[in-house]
């Protein structure tokens, strides 16, 4: 085993080797698009969005890592590999923002997280040609789990979802570049400008405004401290772009895949918009959040 718990787990090991974005893209799409995986750990989601945060200051940094999964009867683990590399105030930052409640050991350079498999909870039924039986006999019970149930929704129309779709695919592009380059005053007003487009498709819904109120936010901040945002960019980098996939995961849940209820990740992607708004305020109160921290080795 490679995890820092227990040596007893099952033959099969599922690893993942991280150098690029395309590679943590991959890590992500292969463990969230595994809906056994999501019905069996309750917070998945939280867990793998973690991951790919703290992946982003790997590749920040151009830091290869690998990423293992193994399972034993109760748990599922995943460990981290070069966890020496990252300061372990960025993790520990990263670990009460995301699954503040996970189980982690650090051992020989590498983390460990233990995710407890989820206690299915029961229903019983009684079958009826049983229950006027003795109390001596034994009664014929029935146990069957209980299903989460996961259901797309429908409050745009196919030609706004479209728009959506592109709305936030020149996001990502125009994200992406922060990684290798530094935005100039047209950039940063074009990102704002399809941050206000998402934030209009999605208020038509009264469930989901208060996504579109910190997208809206958020947009108008970037363009009051604009130079803030444009000299912090390369800092910025990683996390606007987890955030951004953040959104784009959110939407094919939302509109494809499924999900467990409408406000499915809200309290996430406005508790990151917000991370972000107080970075850039260098007049925020001291609970703001400084980079040179988070960043910091």
């Amino acid at each position: 085993a490679i995890n820092c718990y227990t040596t007893r787990i099952y033959n099969y090991t599922l690893s993942f080797t991280i150098t690029t974005e395309d590679d943590l893209s991959e890590f992500w799409e292969a463990l969230l698009m595994r809906f056994e995986l999501q019905k069996q750990i309750p917070n998945l989601n939280d867990f793998v969005r973690f991951i790919y945060q703290l992946g982003q200051v790997y590749i920040h940094y151009k830091y290869q890592f690998q990423i293992f999964m193994e399972e034993d009867t109760n748990h599922f683990f995943f460990t981290l590999t070069h966890a020496h590399l990252i300061s372990q105030h960025t993790i520990e930052n990263l670990i009460a923002k995301c699954v503040e409640e996970a189980q982690y050991e650090m051992q020989g350079g590498n983390i460990s997280f233990a995710m407890s498999k989820m206690i299915i909870p029961t229903s019983i039924e009684v079958n009826p040609t049983t229950q006027s039986t003795p109390k001596t006999s034994k009664t014929e019970v029935v146990v069957k789990p209980a299903k989460e149930i996961h259901r797309t929704f429908s409050f745009l129309e196919a030609d706004d979802l479209d728009d959506l779709e592109t709305t936030l695919d020149a996001l990502s592009i125009m994200i992406s570049r922060m990684n290798s380059d530094l935005l100039n005053v047209d950039e940063v007003h074009a990102v704002c400008n399809y941050l206000g487009q998402t934030a209009g498709f999605i208020s038509t819904s009264n469930e989901t405004f208060r996504i579109s109120d910190a997208l809206r936010a958020l947009a108008a901040d970037i363009i009051l401290h604009k130079e803030v945002f444009i000299e912090k960019g390369e800092a910025l980098a990683a996390f606007i772009t987890a955030f951004v996939n953040d959104l784009i995961h959110w939407k094919e849940m939302i509109f494809y895949a499924g999900a467990p209820s409408i406000d499915f990740m809200d309290a996430s992607i406005i508790a990151n918009a917000e991370m972000i708004r107080s970075v850039l305020d260098p007049k925020e109160s001291e609970d703001a959040i400084d980079l040179d921290d988070i960043f910091s080795f």
